[in-house]
């Protein structure tokens, strides 16, 4: 079973997202994705909501991703700076964060 650093790793692997604008039916909404993690793409009005969003849906499917044993795509090497920096953190405490701001907004 990966270790927690080894989760943090995976968080912090420094994917880059797509965001472009569609109208639908007269109304523009912002469409994001990250096309190299598998499934992880978001629409939303607004832009910074659609980011947030994307963000808290990367996380969702890299853990899932790492529950059914797949490893997680990595195009580059993981950031030195960020989340990996972090050091020791709470790492469920993080994660119940993100999952409860995710429960929140829906």
């Amino acid at each position: 079973m990966p270790s927690k650093t080894d989760l943090i790793e995976d968080l912090s692997i420094p994917f880059v997202f797509l965001m472009y604008s569609v109208s639908r039916d007269g109304d523009w909404t912002r469409h994001v994705e990250y096309p190299e993690l598998p499934g992880c793409v978001v629409e939303s009005v607004n832009a910074l909501d659609a980011i947030e969003k994307l963000e808290e849906l990367r996380v969702r499917i890299i853990l899932e991703m790492r529950q059914r044993g797949e490893q997680v795509p990595r195009p580059r090497k993981p950031l030195e700076s960020g989340l990996a920096s972090l050091g020791s953190i709470d790492l469920d405490a993080y994660l119940e964060e993100i999952f409860r701001k995710n429960e929140e907004n829906r």
